[in-house]
């Protein structure tokens, strides 16, 4: 799933030599040390839920494996994406400090929207990176993580709205995709989440409680250093 396509995302913030001007929504998901507070080889376990209307629903699984801490504080790591027919292939990354599963997911979300519409994969590749550019929305936000509340960052886009072509897949011109971040959680991912609510039912007031396709990834456990222990957090 980790295709060309996706390779100028998989970028290291300290590497990086001379940035051009980000947006708030760029930083935070594609220019962050994500791993700077994983201090020992492990896994996170995120929950991945597909619900609608338009198609089968289903619960998986993601995990993202921190092979090893480098000397630099950058991490050898993997991500094993979805099981059985849904698993997707992701290569190894042995020198990153980013949470690749952003970048997987929505990856794969621009297949989805070009498998469901006339568009291409990589003209949705380019709508969601003008949206984050350009019409992000970034706000503090408080959740529940591990029985304590913590604090982070939401991230709320909504990169069809304003499409030209939007005519030609009006049906799923609403989606919405938001993304919660926290400092106070391993990895930084707490959260995505994508919805296509269903305008049909907007009168009724059911468009996003009966939504065509409603996507949810959540960090539900967090296992680092020896087997069995909770993440440890860099002070």
């Amino acid at each position: 799933m980790l295709l060309a396509l996706a390779l100028p995302f998989w970028v290291n913030a300290a590497e990086e030599e001379k940035e051009p001007e980000f947006s708030e929504a760029e930083t935070l998901l594609f220019l962050t040390d994500h791993l700077e507070n994983i201090s020992a080889p492990g896994e996170l376990r995120y929950e991945f839920v597909h619900r609608g209307s338009l198609e089968e629903n289903f619960t998986d699984r993601v995990i993202l494996r921190i092979d090893k801490v480098l000397e630099d504080g950058f991490k050898s790591a993997e991500i094993d994406f979805l099981e059985g027919d849904r698993h997707q292939y992701v290569p190894p990354n042995a020198h990153t400090n980013l949470n690749g599963v952003i970048l997987v997911f929505l990856q794969g979300d621009t297949y989805e929207m070009a498998r469901l519409t006339p568009g291409s994969s990589r003209y949705f590749h380019r709508r969601m990176k003008y949206g984050f550019a350009y019409e992000a929305e970034v706000e503090p936000v408080t959740f529940t993580f591990d029985g304590r509340e913590v604090t982070g960052r939401k991230v709320t886009m909504k990169p069809f709205i304003n499409d030209p072509h939007r005519p030609e897949f009006e049906e799923y011109a609403h989606k919405v995709y938001t993304f919660i971040l926290s400092k106070e959680v391993p990895g930084m991912l707490y959260q995505i989440h994508t919805i296509i609510p269903d305008m049909s039912k907007e009168e009724e007031g059911k468009a996003f409680e009966e939504p065509l396709i409603e996507e949810r990834l959540t960090l539900v456990k967090a296992e680092l250093g020896e087997p069995g222990k909770v993440a440890q957090m860099k002070p």
